[in-house]
C-alpha cells in the first residue's frame, strides 16, 4: 500500500475510533452519575472525562493523517497549544486513575472490612492533576518553542531539550529528566495495576467457600457470594491493564 493510501486509512480509522470512544464514554457516564457518593463511581467518571478529552484531541490528528500529515488545525498556535496541554494531562491522568481504581478494588477484595478514607483518594487525584497541569504548562513559560506539531506522531508536543533551564546540562541530569517527565508517569502506574491485579486474583482464588446441601440444593455462602461479585471488577481492571 502506498504511503498516501496508508495515511488516509490510518486517519479514517483514527477518526472512527475517536468518535466511537467519545460516544461510548458519553453513554456510560449516566450509569456512574446515579450514585456519585461512591468513590469508585467518581473515579470512573474521571476516567470517562479523560478518555473523552483524549478522543477530542485526537480528531485534529486524524485530519492531519488524511491530509498526508500536514498540520491543518494544528497549524493554529492556539489550537496546537490547547490540544497539547489537554492531551498531555488527560493521557497521564487516565493511567494514574486506572492505577488508583485498581488499588481501591484490591483493598476492597483483600481487606473487605478496612475503611477506605475518601478524602485520601480525592487528595491524591487532585495533587496528581495539579502536578501534571504544572508540567504541561512548562513549555509555555520556559521554552522558546512551546508546543510544536510533529508530523511523525501527528500531535502537538514539546521536548525537554527545548526548556531553557535544561540547556547546557550534563548527560546524567538530562537522563533523569527524561525518566521523570516521560517514562515514569507511564511505567509506575502500569506496575501498580499489574501488582494489584495479581493480589486481587490471589485473594479471590484463596477465598474460602461454604456449601450447605439440603434437599439436593446447593446454597452459596456469604464468602462465595462476595467472591462472585468481586471477580467482575477485578476482571475489568485486568482487561484495562492489558489494553493500556
Amino acid at each position: 500500500m502506498a504511503e498516501r493510501e496508508l495515511n488516509i486509512a490510518l486517519g479514517v480509522i483514527s477518526f472512527v475510533a475517536s468518535i466511537f470512544a467519545i460516544l461510548l464514554n458519553v453513554i456510560c457516564a449516566p450509569y456512574f452519575l446515579r450514585d456519585r457518593s461512591k468513590i469508585s463511581n467518581r473515579l470512573y467518571l474521571c476516567i470517562i472525562a479523560t478518555d473523552i478529552s483524549t478522543g477530542v484531541c485526537s480528531l485534529p490528528s486524524s485530519l492531519s493523517l488524511v491530509h498526508q500529515r500536514e498540520a491543518r488545525w494544528f497549524g493554529v498556535p492556539l489550537v496546537c497549544t490547547l490540544t497539547g496541554i489537554i492531551f498531555n494531562i488527560a493521557a497521564r491522568l487516565s493511567v494514574f486513575l486506572i492505577a488508583t481504581l485498581s488499588v481501591f478494588r484490591t483493598i476492597a477484595i483483600c481487606l473487605p472490612f478496612c475503611e477506605q478514607r475518601r478524602w485520601v483518594t480525592v487528595a491524591m487525584v487532585t495533587a496528581y492533576f495539579i502536578l501534571n497541569f504544572a508540567l504541561a504548562l512548562l513549555p509555555v513559560g520556559f521554552s522558546d518553542q512551546g508546543y510544536v506539531y510533529h508530523n511523525v506522531t501527528t500531535h502537538c508536543s514539546w521536548g525537554i531539550e527545548s526548556l531553557t533551564f535544561v540547556r547546557g546540562t550534563d548527560t546524567l541530569l538530562y537522563s533523569m529528566l527524561i525518566y521523570s517527565f516521560i517514562i515514569l508517569p507511564w511505567l509506575v502506574p502500569g506496575l501498580v495495576v499489574l501488582i494489584s491485579f495479581v493480589f486481587s486474583i490471589r485473594a479471590i482464588v484463596n477465598t474460602p467457600t461454604h456449601h450447605h446441601h439440603h434437599h439436593h440444593r446447593t446454597h452459596v455462602g456469604p464468602y462465595q457470594d462476595r467472591k462472585s461479585r468481586m471477580v467482575y471488577p477485578t476482571g475489568t481492571i485486568g482487561i484495562v491493564t492489558i489494553v493500556n
